[in-house]
């Protein structure tokens, strides 16, 4: 069963990163984050979108995220 994830597990997933980060990721194109889809106004996750996510990051050459990505 695909577990859905709220933006705060997906932050600690990530090395608990700040919630905005999330955010910031979204924005940046290049990294090709994957978007959220909505219970009401909260965003969440699809776990295996994130590991097929995970899996592309890891083939070299691709941009790697990090908190500073994307200025918004």
């Amino acid at each position: 069963m695909d577990r859905k994830l709220r933006k705060s597990a997906v932050a600690k997933r990530y090395g608990d990163v700040n919630p905005r980060t999330i955010d910031r990721w979204l924005l940046d194109p290049a990294l090709n984050f994957p978007k959220p889809f909505y219970v009401g106004s909260t965003p969440m996750w699809h776990e295996t979108e994130l590991e097929e996510w995970e899996r592309d990051r890891a083939k070299p050459g691709r941009p790697k995220p990090s908190p500073m990505t994307a200025d918004s």
